[in-house]
């Protein structure tokens, strides 16, 4: 049950992250602001992290001595694939959110060349 909720964790950021995504890049779509879409994405990372532990209470053995070869099958779902999917995601959400504040810009005049500002909103998500 431990190795269960250890799996959970990472699976825990990349669901979030993944609702936080389809949230505001959909946010037409009304499935994605639904609880539907919230319960099948509790219910899909609740399988998944049971589905990746499974390999863990057949394989090892007492005094909970892991196999070298299981090592990479441990590193990669937990420490490897959930960082880079937050950061893939969050760079896409911020490229989105860029580009929908430098799409909105008011317009004065056909005459006027207006440069575009970066507003502090956009300087403070690249400072951090």
């Amino acid at each position: 049950m431990q190795v269960v909720t250890s799996c959970q964790a990472p699976m825990t950021f990349v669901v979030l992250t993944l609702n936080r995504y389809c949230s505001i890049i959909y946010s037409r779509k009304a499935f994605f602001k639904s609880n539907k879409f919230i319960a099948i994405s509790i219910g899909i990372q609740w399988f998944i992290g049971f589905l990746i532990a499974l390999p863990f209470p057949i394989l090892l053995k007492p005094y909970c001595a892991l196999p070298s070869w299981l090592m990479p099958y441990y590193l990669l779902p937990f420490q490897v694939i959930p960082p880079i999917t937050i950061l893939v995601l969050n760079l896409l959400i911020f490229k989105y959110a860029h580009s929908s504040t430098r799409r909105v810009q008011p317009q004065h005049g056909a005459t006027i060349v207006i440069r575009p500002k970066i507003n502090a909103r956009d300087l403070h998500l690249l400072k951090h």
